[in-house]
């Protein structure tokens, strides 16, 4: 997850290996300092919250995250979104969301905090928690003004859906999703297994 502060000049970049969150200027690319999502990564050495993806919103860091306990990898999937005020001394992560399973791809979308949660193949819109359904694994979110635009990847972390639904699409692609009538178009990318992040060009 990768996100630029216009307000500060500053790229914002996430390390789930180590949860943290690096911060580099934006004209060389040079380091300046890190936030610690916890202290779990020091008493460890491995990340154990999975932060994975975030947003800028005004002067908070947006962040997705697979365990707010950090219990993941025992199967404590009490994952969510949290935000953190980037100029606060104490940087200490407040829950927006909880209880999504491996969510993704939190954005700030017509004044509200969107989020997809991936393993259960919805996206939440504000307090909506469930805006729409798709088929496989999605990460990646962007918006036009009219249509939400929702990656799929064709294999990430499948075996754990096995069971749990009547129906997995393997395909990787992208979906074109009208959330005021709920009709999606799917566009399938047989050369590409995995997608990470969307962005609309207008």
């Amino acid at each position: 997850g990768i996100a630029y502060c216009k307000k500060r000049n500053l790229f914002f970049v996430i390390n789930a290996g180590s949860d943290e969150v690096s911060i580099y200027e934006k004209n060389n690319f040079k380091y300046i300092d890190k936030i610690k999502f916890s202290e779990k990564y020091d008493k460890t050495g491995n990340g154990q919250h999975h932060i994975n993806d975030l947003t800028v919103v005004d002067d908070d860091l947006i962040i997705s995250y697979f365990s707010l306990t950090g219990a993941w990898k025992k199967g404590g999937m009490d994952g969510g979104v949290c935000e953190i005020n980037i100029d606060s001394e104490n940087k200490k992560p407040l829950p927006i969301f909880n209880d999504l399973w491996m969510p993704h791809s939190p954005e700030f979308i017509d004044g509200q905090i969107c989020v997809l949660d991936s393993m259960r193949r919805s996206i939440w819109i504000g307090n909506k928690r469930n805006e729409g359904t798709f088929q496989g694994f999605i990460r990646g979110l962007a918006y036009d003004g009219r249509f939400y635009f929702i990656g799929q990847s064709e294999d990430m972390y499948m075996s754990r859906l096995f069971g749990l639904t009547p129906n997995i699409m393997c395909n990787a692609g992208i979906y074109l999703f009208d959330v005021e009538k709920k009709v999606s178009r799917f566009y399938s990318f047989p050369g590409i297994m995995n997608i990470h992040d969307l962005h609309v060009h207008k």
